[in-house]
């Protein structure tokens, strides 16, 4: 007997279960919306427009139980600095680095748990096979701001 799925439901059918969903969608949303448009030099409006399209209009047109959307969908950059580099830091850049994010550790602004050699030894495994090192003065001069 071949399988047979059910029909997907209209916007008719399912905007009473979207509309609270993608209520707290934007609820949830909304801090970081603000905070990319703060970051980013963008009025404080424009973050909770989009958190507001991102949550609400995305969520009722989209028809889908799972869904990425709004300012921080194409956020994949994370920024690690830490006490332990070659346990704690290395081992949450490996654990995003698998989960497609691409991790910059800021090597002065890290320490490791143990010897000098560990954490030249953890930079370079980060450098090598996970992400990126760079140092504070020059990841605040790529992104224009100073390190002061």
């Amino acid at each position: 007997m071949p399988l047979r799925f059910a029909p997907r439901p209209t916007l008719r059918d399912s905007w009473k279960s979207d509309l609270p969903a993608s209520l707290v969608v934007v609820l949830v949303a909304l801090p970081l919306c603000l905070g990319i448009a703060l970051a980013s030099g963008a009025p404080l409006a424009a973050g909770i427009v989009a958190g507001v399209i991102g949550g609400i209009l995305v969520g009722l047109l989209s028809n889908s139980q799972l869904m990425v959307s709004g300012p921080a969908a194409g956020l994949t950059a994370i920024v690690f600095t830490g006490i332990a580099t070659n346990v704690c830091v290395e081992s949450s850049l490996r654990d995003a680095f698998h989960l497609e994010y691409f991790g910059v550790v800021l090597e002065d602004a890290t320490h490791a748990a143990g010897p000098d050699f560990a954490q030249k030894a953890a930079l370079y495994n980060i450098e090598t096979f996970f992400g990126w090192v760079s140092t504070v003065a020059d990841f605040c001069g790529a992104i224009g701001q100073s390190s002061e």
